[in-house]
């Protein structure tokens, strides 16, 4: 059983998960039990008596959604989520008195003791269902406030963790258009640049309902001059420089359209800021960019302004002179230095607002920047080997799936198998050559780490033992002999030993005391500084075989050994061994 708590005033909200009920505690009442058919409501009602606000079900929503994001399983602990809406799609438009059919889903195969839908605003909670994939139907009330609205999918799992979908959205909009609209409020004055205030437009439809259009996928916005007042699309009017300007708002279904016109003024400025705004290239999530500075200018008539105090909203922080060189005559200026410390990646906004003493809003510049996780590779396994060798690339901020993302060796790009965000395998590229692998991911590349095409040098660290006759089993340690003989052989003073199954055999070593041996690989041969001791003999007229010379090739000989040489592997022998130079044929 887990407990979670959120805080909110002198409030303590306790949500005790359980496969049957959710418990409410608050430091001023007793524990009540309730059954998931009723816990929404008594949720909603608890924490809106302790905000003591009367728009609790549209408020409170989105703090549901906080505390439930702290409950529910994590979809990045997993593969899939545990819990999704399935239909309707995303943006699905829908009009008021409609019953809309809900389907829901686990991705991650999860067992339920019960699921349900609940809807933001007006929208009512739907039944309860004992498993997934389940189906609900809910209804829409008619006088539902037109635009996007919530559906989240809560359920319980048969371990007892309730858990949650990723909300969808739904458009609620009316079939027809309104006859007339109105704006609240019907003019704006600004009281400085950079002030922001909303506009609220009011649709009258032909049946006699006035309903809140702001938020209508239906109604857009639309300024006479931005260079003196600009509006989002959320009718967001922010004043921009001294003058007079009108922001319209116009409601389009199909071919009809009917619209409102707002008034806008913004007066002289008192200070002025230079840049107006400001924007920060890509920054790594965690790290701060160098500071940018806003030059700020007394325009106003007064000769001793107060300036500051300056603060920042966002993930932006400021240092300033403004309070230290206050009072600032006319045409005087102060400087605030402005750094971007991204807390997460994506597109991140902030504020930079400036005090003055005339002023009863702040002077407001808006900022911007781009937070960027910066992906990163620790090792590559294995770190050499030839095309189409499967290499595992672990590391750091790959991303959950692949998408755009891609791997390079030395610039090549290769096909990955398999992509998480720790960890990727990818086959190494035809064409590519020795070089870095780079993981470049949302368009940022990744330390380069490097990588050997081709076979690797074998090397060899111990003999053992490092003292024998010919016919010795000897064992060769080291790195880069290959996981299988293929066509790789070890020579003693270029003279053969064959491998065995069970253990690397010399077959014949007939030269000096010491002999350094080598490995060859591919018709490759590569020197190494092991040796091996052979006792000086001499035992004469004995036939040998396993010499690797040329046919017809000389050796001058101190001893000879058993004849070992076998048929398949057609070697090199000779018949008979004298103690001076001999000629050599095929056996």
């Amino acid at each position: 059983m887990n407990t979670y708590e959120k805080r909110r005033g002198a409030g303590l909200l306790l949500l005790t998960t359980h496969p049957m009920r959710m418990r409410i505690l608050s430091e001023r009442s007793e524990s009540k039990d309730l059954s998931p058919h009723t816990m929404r409501e008594s949720v909603l009602r608890s924490i809106a008596t302790m905000t003591h606000n009367k728009n609790w079900r549209t408020i409170i929503f989105g703090t549901l959604v906080a505390i439930l994001a702290l409950t529910r399983v994590s979809a990045a602990q997993q593969n899939q989520p545990p819990l999704q809406i399935t239909s309707p799609a995303n943006n699905t438009v829908v009009n008021p008195g409609q019953a809309v059919s809900v389907s829901v889903g686990s991705p991650a195969n999860l067992s339920f003791k019960q699921v349900f839908v609940m809807g933001e605003g007006a929208i009512d909670t739907s039944n309860i269902a004992t498993s997934v994939p389940a189906q609900f139907s809910m209804l829409i009330p008619k006088n539902m406030q037109i635009g996007s609205h919530l559906l989240t999918a809560w359920g319980t799992t048969g371990a007892g963790q309730m858990v949650a979908s990723i909300p969808l959205t739904i458009d609620v909009e009316r079939p027809d258009v309104p006859t007339r609209l109105s704006v609240n409020p019907s003019q704006v004055t600004f009281q400085s640049q950079g002030q922001k205030l909303p506009l609220h437009i009011s649709g009258t439809f032909s049946d006699g309902s006035v309903l809140d259009v702001t938020r209508s996928s239906n109604l857009a916005f639309a300024a006479s001059d931005t260079s003196v007042a600009s509006v989002d699309k959320n009718g967001i009017v922010r004043a921009v420089a001294k003058g007079n300007a009108s922001i319209t708002a116009t409601y389009t279904l199909g071919t009809q359209s009917v619209h409102v016109s707002v008034f806008v003024t913004v007066p002289p400025p008192v200070l002025t800021s230079s840049p107006t705004a400001l924007s920060f290239n890509n920054q790594n999530v965690g790290t701060s960019s160098s500071a940018q500075t806003l030059t700020l200018t007394n325009v106003s008539n007064n000769q001793s302004l107060k300036v500051g105090p300056v603060a920042t909203a966002g993930d932006f922080s400021e240092t300033d002179n403004c309070a230290a060189s206050s009072p600032i005559a006319v045409g005087g200026m102060c400087t605030a230095n402005v750094t971007f410390t991204p807390a997460a990646a994506g597109t991140r906004t902030g504020t930079v607002f400036v005090a003055d003493g005339m002023d009863i809003v702040p002077l407001a510049m808006p900022l911007s920047g781009t937070g960027v996780v910066v992906p990163s590779i620790t090792t590559l396994s294995p770190t050499s080997g030839p095309v189409g060798t499967s290499v595992t690339i672990a590391g750091a901020n790959f991303g959950a799936t692949q998408g755009t993302s891609k791997v390079t060796f030395n610039g090549t790009t290769a096909a990955p198998t398999s992509w998480s965000a720790t960890s990727i395998v990818a086959t190494v590229p035809t064409g590519t050559t020795t070089g870095s692998v780079v993981v470049t991911v949302g368009g940022v590349a990744s330390n380069g780490v490097g990588f050997t095409v081709g076979i690797p040098t074998p090397s060899t660290t111990s003999l053992n033992p490092g003292l024998g006759p010919a016919g010795t089993s000897v064992t060769i340690t080291g790195t880069n002999f290959g996981t299988t003989q293929r066509t790789s052989i070890v020579t003693f003073d270029s003279l053969c030993s064959l491998f065995s199954p069970f253990a690397q055999r010399v077959f014949h070593n007939s030269f000096a005391h010491k002999r350094f041996h080598t490995l060859s690989r591919n018709s490759q041969v590569y020197a190494v500084s092991s040796q091996f001791e052979i006792p000086h003999q001499d035992v004469p007229d004995l036939p040998f075989a396993g010499v690797c010379e040329p046919a017809g090739g000389t050796v001058s000989l101190q001893f000879s050994t058993f004849n070992l040489c076998p048929e398949p592997f057609h070697l090199h022998c000779m018949t008979r061994v004298l103690k001076s130079e001999m000629n050599f044929h095929d056996a």
